[in-house]
């Protein structure tokens, strides 16, 4: 696991079957899953605490897909089974270290005359 929070959906691929390399975007799209939306408003409502100016820009909070396509996958590829509309948490252990120390330094500039 890597630093910060990872908020985590199933989503369909977004690439068609065959090599990856010379795979096609498939148009339209897939739609969303029914997890996406309540996993974005998630990753708002940590990000007033743990996104800039209080937290690291690269390992705040993210949303990040799990492509339902073995090409794709790491979790599901392990075993992993993600329930209709679940949404995985990851949280790494420099975002609230991070977050505290920058919080405690704009409380000091805030407070200076």
């Amino acid at each position: 696991m890597s630093e910060g929070v990872k908020v985590i959906t199933l989503e369909e691929s977004l690439l068609g079957p065959g090599d990856p390399k010379s795979a096609k975007l498939i148009m339209p799209p897939p739609p969303k899953s029914k997890a996406f939306a309540p996993a974005t408003a998630l990753v708002r409502l940590l990000d007033l605490d743990l996104g800039l100016p209080y937290g690291p820009e690269y390992f705040g909070v993210h949303w990040e897909p799990e492509w339902n396509d073995s090409r794709f996958s790491s979790l599901t590829r392990r075993g992993y089974v993600f329930p209709d509309g679940a949404v995985l948490i990851l949280v790494g252990t420099k975002p609230s270290e991070y977050a505290a120390n920058i919080h405690k330094k704009q409380k000091r500039q805030n407070a200076k005359p």
